[in-house]
């Protein structure tokens, strides 16, 4: 008798790590790795359908569109708060800190809001949200949202060119969950044609730069679906540089601040004071390691430098380092943008946009980045990055401690003041 007979019958033990994947193309997506032969890219049409999909935004849908009367009667109002910065600094006589939730006029709340079906028991209370807002504030949905934008203002999508996706604002973004395929087809022809293949994986729901990964490897952008849902961004090859002294030509971002305060109409306003983000290690497309050198955001970063120049500083300093270009036509070029991207967020109902609700008002931070179109450099592109929910504002109260004052003012009393531009 063979010793070893009770092994001869064993056989090999296998296990299926996508055995939750079904869709053959998806399949052979997530395997193209392993397998580049079995995914037929010639049959991977790049169509995009809209198809946002998200939670249910709260109670009664009906009762977000309805609403009632948001009328602030109270010439003192009575604010929750649970922003440091708005505890910190709002000082304005019509406003006053309160403590108990249930009683209070505003509720300024970090978590997400749901309770619209109580909020409409009582009338003149307002909250710093609107039912369906993360079809801005969630990456994958704002990308949806972006082209849809071109049916609003009349524009068709031209998939002709590989980087015509959506609108020119707006860098080419793929959802790995459902449209790896036509990302692989579009990285296997950017490689083909010689084109740069740099890209920037992210989250569809974190912000500060957090799980951010800037690659040009195909297969690492594969396995980064494992990670969680995420989106894949062409990542900007040719940004328009900020000249450091201290470092030399680094990579700027820029957030405007925007408030809401009306769906139906929308009445949307741009704060004119923005502030700026830095990276700190001299630009160059390697070392996509590096995040000092290819990610701005270094508030939250542990013994990183955090660069500030003021505003109006920035304005002069941008124009001199690039002589025939004004600050005030990109300014103008991006708060069309804004205005664009919201109107397209409202043009659906909830859940596929943002519900109106009289009893609602927020502030949201918008990211934006430049690149120089063609390699003549003479023009730049104003370029969306994200959209922001319940942005910090630690630094702008920093350097403008009126900021939550005005932001208050405007939203509640309709004081436009100095720094608002109406962008409805």
């Amino acid at each position: 008798m063979c010793l070893n007979c009770c092994f001869c019958a064993v056989e090999e033990a296998t296990r299926d790590f996508l055995g939750d994947i079904d869709k053959d193309r998806q399949r052979d997506a997530r395997l193209f790795p392993w397998h580049p032969d079995r995914l037929n890219l010639e049959e991977v049409a790049d169509e995009w359908v809209e198809k946002i999909e998200m939670d249910k935004v709260g109670e009664d849908p009906l009762v977000t569109a309805i609403g009632c009367s948001s009328t602030l009667e109270n010439k003192i109002l009575r604010v929750f708060s649970e922003s440091s910065e708005v505890s910190g600094f709002l000082t304005h006589p019509n406003f006053v800190l309160h403590n108990d939730k249930e009683t209070a006029d505003i509720l300024w709340l970090y978590d997400h809001f749901k309770e619209f079906r109580s909020l409409a028991k009582t009338p003149g209370r307002i909250v710093n949200q609107f039912p369906s807002e993360s079809v801005l504030t969630n990456k994958d949905q704002l990308a949806e949202v972006a082209r849809r934008s071109l049916k609003v203002v009349g524009h068709s999508i031209d998939t002709s060119e590989l980087e015509n996706r959506g609108p020119v604002w707006l860098p080419t973004t793929y959802n790995l969950c459902t449209e790896l395929p036509q990302f692989i087809k579009c990285f296997v022809e950017r490689e083909n044609r010689g084109m740069d293949n740099t890209w920037i994986c992210k989250p569809w729901n974190l912000g500060r730069g957090l799980e951010h990964t800037v690659t040009n490897c195909l297969n690492q952008i594969i396995k980064l679906v494992d990670t969680g849902p995420k989106v894949v961004c062409k990542y900007i090859e040719d940004p328009v540089l900020f000249c450091r002294d201290d470092v030399g030509q680094v990579k700027f971002d820029v957030r405007y601040m925007v408030a809401l305060n009306s769906v139906q109409p929308l009445k949307l306003y741009a704060y004119k004071i923005f502030y700026t983000r830095f990276a700190n290690i001299s630009y160059s497309l390697d070392d996509f390691e590096m995040y000092e050198k290819h990610l701005t955001v270094m508030n939250y970063r542990e013994g990183a430098e955090l660069k500030q120049v003021h505003w109006d500083d920035f304005k002069v300093l941008f124009e001199k380092q690039n002589p025939g270009q004004q600050w005030d036509v990109l300014e103008e070029q991006t708060f069309e943008i804004i205005r664009t991207l919201f109107k397209a967020a409202v043009s659906q109902p909830a859940p596929n946009g943002i519900s109106h609700n009289p009893q609602c008002r927020a502030i949201y931070g918008l990211d934006f980045m430049y690149k120089w179109k063609g390699p003549e450099k003479t023009s730049i592109q104003p370029m969306l990055i994200e959209v922001n929910y319940f942005p910090s504002l630690k630094r702008c109260c920093k350097y403008q401690p009126h900021l939550i004052n005005d932001f208050f003012d405007m939203m509640f009393f309709n004081k436009l003041g100095d720094y608002f531009v109406e962008l409805s």
